[in-house]
Formats: structure tokens, sequence, C-alpha cells
């Protein structure tokens, strides 16, 4: 978790990374107790005094549901539940309701005087949007194609370290593989291997391992080939940036507002896109405090992207 995101999320939910911490997340000095190497060498490590919070992305998101639901008792969740479309009057040109359907494919409607699509990378709103014909926003794209492989790991107890952490890469266009080691909860670690363009890692053990050793730089291999692997080996390809630009919209529904990843999606290897969203959600929160009136819910979306864009456009410009 980047400390622009974790300064956010601690704003939003005062002693959030004191409870992490309780729950077993690892803070860990990066600059001091990371290998950090490509084929032109390993980066000297140094003190920078900036703690990270390093965990499953289970733990966190769990966390956060539940000081969300410590907020009020009139929250509620529905879990296995997919929102299959939205309601819209023609005549207030108002989204009224979203359309749901539960595991065992029973339809129903909930009614809502605004709807905030925080459904992630996928795109939905922009699917429901079209469906109804309304306008949808422009998307701007950078493409990045990365696919990357994942599991949970335990460390052999026997080998001597002095880090905590691995990152590593090859030099591109020569070589675009790379990987990365982070501690996480219950004395493991997480293990993402990955590269472009078609050099993406297998998920079955032999083929990842050897695509590990393979690498231009042998620290992540010498730092796991002891490892267990303790998980399903988890695979994921992401090819484009987007932005979508629902602040340039001149006909936006009124009671629509998206945010996130449904809004600005960034390649995930470098964990940009959890701060992006954690710090659009202080925004949303100073937006909501300034309008706080039911009659004023119809200019929170305008008053929000206004915020947002420019935390959108710093982390797009970054990952690009």
């Amino acid at each position: 978790l980047l400390k622009g995101g974790e300064n956010a999320i601690n704003k939003l939910f005062p002693g959030f990374s004191d409870e992490m911490n309780a729950l077993g997340s690892v803070q860990i000095e990066m600059s001091k107790e990371m290998r950090a190497a490509n084929p032109l060498g390993e980066a000297p490590r140094w003190d920078s005094g900036i703690i990270l919070q390093s965990q499953s992305r289970a733990l966190l998101e769990h966390h956060v549901r539940e000081r969300t639901r410590q907020y009020s008792h009139k929250i509620q969740f529905r879990c296995q539940t997919t929102v299959r479309g939205l309601n819209y009057d023609v005549t207030g040109h108002r989204i009224t309701g979203v359309k749901i359907e539960s595991s065992d494919k029973v339809a129903s409607e909930l009614e809502t005087n605004f709807f905030v699509d925080a459904s992630g990378r996928g795109g939905g709103g922009v699917r429901w949007l079209a469906s109804l014909g309304l306008p949808v926003p422009r998307v701007e794209e950078v493409k990045v194609d990365f696919g990357y492989s994942s599991c949970r790991v335990k460390l052999s107890e026997y080998s001597e370290r002095d880090w905590n952490g691995i990152g590593c890469g090859g030099i591109p266009p020569i070589d675009s593989s790379g990987g990365l080691l982070l501690p996480i909860e219950n004395g493991q670690h997480i293990l993402s291997v990955g590269g472009r363009f078609g050099n993406f890692p297998p998920t079955d053990e032999l083929g990842f391992r050897k695509f590990i050793e393979d690498m231009p730089v042998s620290v992540l291999h010498e730092g796991i080939k002891d490892a267990e692997i303790l998980s399903s080996i988890e695979k994921i390809r992401y090819e484009f940036n987007r932005f979508r630009h629902y602040e340039e919209l001149e006909s936006l529904p009124k009671g629509f507002l998206a945010i996130g990843d449904a809004y600005c999606s960034v390649n995930p290897t470098y964990g940009q896109g959890m701060s992006s969203t954690s710090i659009q959600a202080i925004a949303l929160s100073e937006t909501l405090a300034e309008l706080k009136g039911e009659t004023e819910v119809d200019a929170i979306p305008t008053a929000f992207y206004q915020r947002a864009i420019e935390t959108c456009l710093l982390y797009t410009s970054d990952a690009a």
C-alpha cells in the first residue's frame, strides 16, 4: 500500500494502520529491506524513513469493509449479487434504480436517488449507460499489455537473508519480465512475476518457477528456490490504462457517479490504483461535506469530478 493511499485511508478511518498492524499487516521500509536489481546491478539499500504497509489484498479490503460497516447501521451489504443494469427516468433524465440478480438467479430492483459505480476496471457503468441509449464517456487509453501470475509462498526457515522483499526486472525492450516478492500476514509472502507483449508467465508450478529462473537477474530465483507455494497460481492480463472522461459529458444522467477503477484504472503492478481510489474517496468526502442538502444531490458529480480529475491525471501520467 503506497504512502499516499495509506495516508488517505487513515484520514477516512482514523487509526486504520494501527488496526492493520494488529491484524498482521507487515511494516516494511522498502528502501532498506528490499533487494532491487536489474542487469545493470543491484541497487544500494538506504534509510529513507518511509515505512509502508504490506498485506494481502483480502486483508486490506476486509478491514476497509469492516470500518465502513461501523459508520452506520443503515449500511447494508448484498453479497453474491450482480448488478444487471440501471433504471432510467427519461423525463427527469435521472437514474432511479438498480437491477440486480442473486446467485440463485432471482431478479429484483432497488430504488435509488443516487448511484455510485465502484464496480472496477471492467467498465460496468459504460455498458449500463450504453444499454439505455445514453451518451458514454470518451475513454483515454495507454497500452501496457502486461500479464502476470501470483501466489502466496512460505520462505524457507533455513535460508539466511538480510532482506524482507525482492524487486527485479529486465531492461526493455531487450527483456520486459520482472518480479516482486513482498511480505504479508501470517509469515507469508506474495510472489508476482510477469512480462509484456506475450511474454507472460504460466500458472503451473514447474513453468512458473522456470519463468523466474530464466529472468535476466537471479535474485528472485535465489530468494524463492526453496520456498513452498501455498496457493494456486493465478494470472491476470492487463492491456490498457483507462481514463473514462465522465467529467466531459454534458448530459450525464442525474444521480450517477463513477469512482475508483470505474473512473480511472491503471496498471495494478505498481499499487497506484488503491492510492488513486483512496484519494478519490477523500475528494468525494470533501464534496459531500460541502453539499449537505438533499436538494444539492444533483451537483455532486460535477463537483466531485473537478476535484478527482487532478488525482486521475497524476496517476495515469505516472503509470504511463
